[in-house]
């Protein structure tokens, strides 16, 4: 399972990132309020999804130290374990407002990392080709996974749309990482240059944007957009939004 807590790893990490985003964003906006959400029977929680509803999906540890996935709307917690996954492996990383989720599992059979689709209550093992990221009200997923053939740093972007795969690698990039999506079909992510810097790109009607570059930031990463067209992004130690092409 080394494969499978490597991912848990780089996941916790862009989870952190995001966090830093937000307090920095905060700095910027003193508007912006905060509370504090209480897991119950949970500690250590590790939040990765919310949708219009406010029902949060992430993992988190029970009172005798195992981990879960769950799901917490107004104030119920589901626990999330997929039937013949190993313990502690169940990692899901969005949900729409339909409370379909999506997320990722070890097997405990086959030793294999494999992908996992919740709605209505079942489970149901779905062929992705790597960690899905954010799924939309059309059951459409992206994510991000890793191939040497294409990629020389490894990675590449997929959409997984009614049974179909589409690969989606930024012309001329090395390593390709997709993040969001919203209900038009529009793709956010990042990609990285030949000389290593990384840039945010949009993806829509299967035309990439030109690069998207925060003014005077060598990096910069979108990580989600909505239906009207706001995207938000971020560069190093700092966050941003923006509206089609402006940034604010």
């Amino acid at each position: 399972m080394k494969r499978q807590f490597t991912r848990i790893a780089l996941m916790l990490s862009a989870l952190a990132l995001g966090f830093l985003c937000a307090e920095n964003m905060a700095k910027a906006d003193d508007t912006l309020n905060y509370k504090t959400v209480r897991i119950p029977k949970l500690s250590q929680p590790v939040v990765y999804g919310i949708n219009d509803l406010g029902q949060i999906v992430g993992v988190g540890v029970d009172e005798s130290g195992n981990a879960h996935g769950f799901l917490y709307a107004k104030g119920k917690l589901t626990l999330l374990d997929v039937p013949g996954a190993h313990p502690g492996t169940t990692v899901p990383t969005a949900i729409n407002d339909l409370g379909q989720i999506v997320g990722s599992y070890g097997d405990d059979t086959t030793r294999e990392f494999k992908q996992f689709l919740f709605f209505h209550g079942v489970f149901t093992t779905i062929n992705l080709p790597g960690n899905p990221a954010a799924i939309n009200n059309y059951g459409q997923i992206v994510g991000t996974f890793g191939s040497y053939s294409n990629s020389s740093l490894g990675e590449q972007g997929f959409k997984y749309s009614q049974g179909n795969v589409t690969v989606i690698d930024y012309p001329n990039s090395f390593n390709t990482g997709v993040s969001g999506i919203n209900d038009f079909g529009d793709i956010v992510g990042r990609f990285y240059d030949a000389a290593g810097y990384y840039h945010g790109f949009i993806y829509s009607n299967g035309v990439f944007s030109d690069p998207i570059d925060f003014p005077g930031a060598s990096f910069t990463s979108l990580a989600g957009i909505n239906d009207q067209g706001q995207i938000i992004g971020g560069y190093p130690n700092n966050a941003f939004y923006m509206r089609t092409a402006r940034f604010m």
